[in-house]
């Protein structure tokens, strides 16, 4: 008997698993149904003209400025759709983009996993995430952002998985993501900053002398990584006058010296001038600044502004928290899910299934974001102390999940939610791990008690 109680109760275990990812798998499909028979079959937002206007044959024979001040990958991305779907690529374009981000979710689950995140909490993660609007929204619009979830997803994997197992593949695999995601958003060149960082710790901190060998030929990945990406920006240069991957950032700058009234205290008098100027005859800041770069050139324009905010650096800084205090109530949304995008001619079950999905679901805002990413740290040196050990994990979640949340209002001029969309799989993984710890902390006390 007493041999017996033990299988029994494992393969009681064993089907009730079994019986809770089917029901999420259930629960996420049905959901996932819901949201895109309510989408349109694909939304373009100004961004994407850019995308679209992208020239990969001009760019790949050296030609950046077929570039249109975008990073390659998302274009030539729609170029190879357009090259086999032909007039229907932007159609074939969303459902590659459905497709990857379904998969994305077993990888997720299987960071989790390594995470340490077991049932129930392990599927509640998954179908959370599954399910959000802050996912599902961006799997219909011509942009960037449903590539960077899915690619998120798989980076956070494979840099888990060498954390974990310590084998260079896997080291060798969350390059080539990061690098991947540095050219389909420049942002994601945090990624590979925050791995090098690593790399430099793991060569005070190795798991074994013999990971300092793996370290070595990982580091040797990272400078020729940055020799390639610094030659893209220099090339860059040459077309637009802008040492970047992208001219986002000195538009952006500028967009906000003009947005927040810094244009007043500008030492360039003619810029000043000018600006004062179309302010009085322009319908909106967004024409201010597009008759002032068409005046003056876009690096002009951001050396300008980036003078400013180096001389004003305690306004700036001011101004920028003030901003991200009243984003704190912003909701995560795909932007093919805004009730103003959603398609008219839906079915009426699917209007039903929108409201009810969006109450349901679409509670995760920038609040929380911040939040968890302060928590995060927290949790990290509590870790660490009780360890006296380094706990890489939570050092990579902390030092992510602060870069993209926080840092967000230092590099772009509005729409944080959607710059900062990539945190939200980190917040699931985040959640998981807290419920995690919960459980095993409350089944210890009740051994004990016992």
């Amino acid at each position: 008997m007493n041999g017996v109680k033990p299988y029994a109760m494992i393969k009681k275990y064993g089907v009730q698993k079994q019986w809770l990812w089917i029901c999420t798998i259930a629960a996420i499909a049905i959901s996932r149904i819901c949201w895109y028979g309510i989408q349109q079959p694909y939304l373009v937002y100004p961004d994407s003209t850019q995308y679209i206007g992208f020239d990969s044959s001009e760019v790949l024979h050296g030609n950046l400025k077929a570039a249109v001040g975008r990073p390659p990958l998302y274009g030539i991305f729609l170029d190879l759709m357009g090259f086999i779907f032909g007039e229907n690529y932007l159609l074939a374009a969303k459902f590659v983009q459905i497709f990857i981000s379904l998969l994305s979710i077993i990888v997720f689950a299987k960071l989790l996993h390594r995470l340490g995140v077991s049932s129930p909490w392990q599927e509640l993660c998954v179908l959370a995430y599954g399910v959000t609007p802050a996912v599902v929204g961006w799997d219909n619009v011509i942009l960037t952002e449903s590539f960077s979830l899915s690619g998120t997803i798989v980076f956070f994997y494979w840099t888990v998985r060498y954390i974990q197992d310590h084998r260079l593949r896997y080291g060798v695999l969350a390059h080539l993501m990061a690098v991947a995601l540095a050219f389909l958003r420049p942002q994601f060149l945090v990624y590979l900053a925050l791995l090098l960082v690593f790399l430099i710790l793991k060569l005070f901190f190795p798991f074994d002398r013999t990971e300092r060998k793996k370290i070595a030929v990982l580091l040797v990945s990272q400078v020729l990584i940055w020799v390639g990406v610094v030659g893209y920006c220099a090339s860059f240069e040459k077309a637009t006058g802008v040492f970047s991957l992208t001219t986002a950032s000195p538009v952006q700058n500028m967009r906000v010296c003009i947005d927040r009234g810094y244009y007043t205290d500008f030492d360039d008098e003619e810029v000043k001038i000018f600006v004062e100027q179309q302010m009085k005859v322009q319908p909106g800041n967004k024409e201010v600044y597009d008759a002032t770069s068409a005046q003056f050139g876009i690096q002009r324009c951001g050396e300008i502004a980036q003078h400013y905010f180096s001389t004003h650096f305690f306004t700036y800084v001011a101004d920028t928290i003030d901003v991200m205090i009243n984003d704190l109530q912003t909701k995560f949304c795909g932007y093919g899910l805004n009730s103003n995008k959603i398609n008219t001619s839906a079915r009426g079950i699917f209007y039903k299934a929108y409201a009810l999905q969006m109450g349901l679901f679409g509670f995760v805002t920038v609040a929380h974001a911040l939040a968890f990413s302060v928590l995060e740290g927290a949790a990290m040196i509590v870790v660490w102390v009780r360890r006296c050990t380094l706990p890489w994990i939570h050092m990579a979640l902390f030092s992510i999940s602060m870069c993209t949340t926080f840092l967000t209002y230092f590099v772009t001029c509005g729409e944080y939610m959607r710059t900062m969309i990539s945190i939200v799989p980190y917040l699931y993984c985040m959640t998981g791990m807290f419920l995690q710890m919960c459980t095993s902390y409350f089944s210890r006390r009740q051994v004990k008690s016992i």
